[in-house]
Order: structure tokens, then sequence, then C-alpha cells
């Protein structure tokens, strides 16, 4: 049996930036367990591998992120695997201490998960911090436990992959819930941890936001039709009233959100490209036949952001 008793799995693109800024804050932890490290990513090689030997960095071909999961479960050695992504960094001090001591005492049935901690400075990225912070409560059960975790601050007991794993066709926005549902029928359950959050340093664009609202409506409406046994219900955020003050983005999610579920029920493809097309022609319809204030706003903003990357 391995000595190794977690395992930091770190699904990474190209971006060197990223993952060089979450190794340098594991570097400065202090635990008294065994632990090691996987990077997970697309390039061949990292220019900085060398000053890294102690992390393993492997390849993860074809290119995504649960494949890359799935590749740091089968290469790892730790009796629990703890997924990072390569934009959060580690609060200095004893975060993974204080994480490995909590997981010796969970059930080996259980799926542990914590917050993210914002630091965006972007309106896009605060509505979206919120969103999530609603998104994480609002899976809370009672008796089911957590059935909504976030894939980069989560930890799971090897034994729980050799009943399931991630869902590799899912390219982000859902698999998370997809494995926990899967997990929750087997008798498994999640753990929501609020005091251990991990800082995401992720900026957001409108049309980041955009993509991120119309994936995760599409793969919300699959598997809430798949699991309608144990969905929680989703409560729209728009009226709460911390978010008075982004309710233009919070209802630009809103309105993404449900038209990707549409999508899904229309039979259309998970190609966010195609989504995000089919969703700019309808906006542009609307608006053509019906052009009110809001259609014309909206209209406006999907026209700006069309010049952004996809």
């Amino acid at each position: 049996m391995s000595d190794v008793f977690l395992s930091v799995i770190i699904p990474a693109r190209s971006r060197s930036r990223e993952v060089l800024g979450l190794l340098k804050t594991l570097e400065q932890q202090s635990y008294s367990f065994e632990v090691e490290v996987l990077v997970i990513a697309n390039p061949d090689r990292y220019s900085f591998e060398s000053l890294y030997p102690d992390v393993r960095f492997l390849n993860s071909f074809p290119a995504g992120v649960n494949r890359a999961r799935n590749r740091g479960i089968e290469e790892s050695r730790g009796t629990w695997l703890y997924f990072l992504d390569e934009d959060c960094r580690l609060p200095a001090g004893n975060h993974l201490q204080r994480l490995c001591e909590k997981l010796r005492n969970l059930p080996e049935n259980t799926l542990w998960g914590g917050p993210y901690s914002h630091s965006g400075k972007s309106r896009w990225s605060r509505a979206y911090h919120i969103l999530q912070s609603r998104w994480l409560a609002d899976g809370v059960h009672p008796q089911a436990g957590a059935l909504h975790l976030l894939g980069g601050n989560m930890a799971v007991h090897r034994s729980v992959f050799e009943v399931e794993r991630f869902d590799e066709s899912i390219p982000f926005g859902g698999a998370e819930m997809d494995l926990l549902y899967r997990l929750w029928r087997r008798g498994f359950r999640g753990h929501l941890d609020i005091d251990l959050a991990v800082q995401h340093k992720h900026e957001l664009t409108g049309n980041d936001l955009l993509k991120k609202a119309l994936l995760q409506g599409y793969f919300f409406e699959r598997l809430t039709s798949q699991f309608s046994d144990i969905a929680p219900v989703r409560k729209s955020f728009i009226h709460q009233h911390e978010v008075q003050q982004l309710k233009s983005e919070m209802s630009l999610y809103e309105k993404a959100f449900n038209a990707g579920r549409s999508y899904f029920r229309d039979g259309e493809t998970s190609d966010v490209q195609r989504l995000i097309r089919r969703y700019r022609r309808d906006i542009f319809k609307k608006w053509w036949r019906h052009p009110s204030s809001s259609c014309t706003a909206l209209a406006r903003f999907l026209n700006a952001i069309s010049k952004e990357d996809c």
C-alpha cells in the first residue's frame, strides 16, 4: 500500500504563469502528511519544470479538463486525491495540513469540497463568484449532503474512482455535478466545508460569462433530465438584495443559462461556439421583432463582445 496520503492533481492548459503561481503557493505550505503533486497538461513541457523536481509533469491527450483529471487518477498514488485548478491559489500557511486532518476523519464514501474566495476585479468576475456561492449553498441537502461541489477545490477518496470517473464528454460546466449525482445513487455523499477556501484568480470578460452560462445551462438541463429524483430546484439570483448592483450581469447570465437549457431540449450539440452563434442569432431576431429597451441593450452588448476572442 502507498504511504502517500494526498495526491494533488492539477489539470492544466498552456498557461504557464497560472501553473507556476499555483506551484509557488503549494511550495509555501507546511504539512506533516505525505503529499505528491501531479500537473497534467497539454504542452510537451513547461520551462520551469526543473525548478520543481518533486512535481510530476504528465501529458494529457486528447485535451480536456476531465480527461486530465482521469489521467491524474490513473497516475496518482495517494489515498485521497485533491483536485485544484491551475488558476487557484492556496492561502499561505497550513491549508494542506488542515485539509489532510479533516480528510483523515471522513468516511471513504465522502466527496469533500470547499469554496472559492474571490480575487477578480471585473463586474463579470464578481457576478460569477456570487453565482457560484449561491449554487454551492443551494446544493446542500440535510439528508443527501452536498450535491454541488467545485472541481477546483475538491478531494475524493481513491476508492470512489473504482466505481465512477469524470465524464470526458463534458467540456466544463457540469462534470462535478454529474459525478456527484451518479455517486449519490450508489450511496456516496458530498460534504461542503466552507472553512477551507482557495483563491480563484479568474478575471472574466462578458464573453467568458456568456460561454459559461450557455454551457452550464445546457448541461444542467441534461443532468436534471437524467437525475430528476436528485437535482435541487434551481433558483433565480437576479432579485437577491446583495446583487442589485450587478443586476445587468446577473440578468445576462440568467438569460443565457435558460437559453442553454432550451438548446439541450431542442437537440442542439454542446459545441460552445455553435451555442454562442445561435444565442446571438436568437437575440437579434427577437430584437428585430420586438425592439424593446431590454432587447436593444442586450443586442448592443452581444454585438460589442462579438469582437472578443471566443
